[in-house]
């Protein structure tokens, strides 16, 4: 399959972000196709960049849940535009 970032194997992962800390999944040290590519994506994505560029304009939360943070939602958009996924195939 090829995407924005090159030829990507073939996924078949709901979900997960590679930054698998991120949400405390980070337990197994297996290679795997999905982290392989996670991990490629960290090498060519400027994250920090992203994530200074976009954070002024993101709502406080002063009220209600907290939002989630940027990283986690800017990996989500990019997992979703690269594998042409929907909002509903991403949860």
């Amino acid at each position: 399959m090829l995407c924005k970032f090159g030829a990507v194997p073939e996924c078949s992962f709901k979900t997960e972000l590679k930054s698998d800390t991120l949400l405390g999944l980070g337990t197994s040290t297996k290679s795997t196709r999905r982290r392989e590519f996670l991990d490629e994506m960290d090498q060519v994505v400027p994250w920090s960049e992203l994530v200074a560029l976009i954070a002024p304009y993101l709502p406080e939360g002063k009220g209600g849940r907290s939002p989630f943070q940027v990283e986690a939602l800017l990996r989500i958009h990019f997992i979703q535009q690269c594998f042409t996924l929907s909002a509903p195939s991403m949860e």
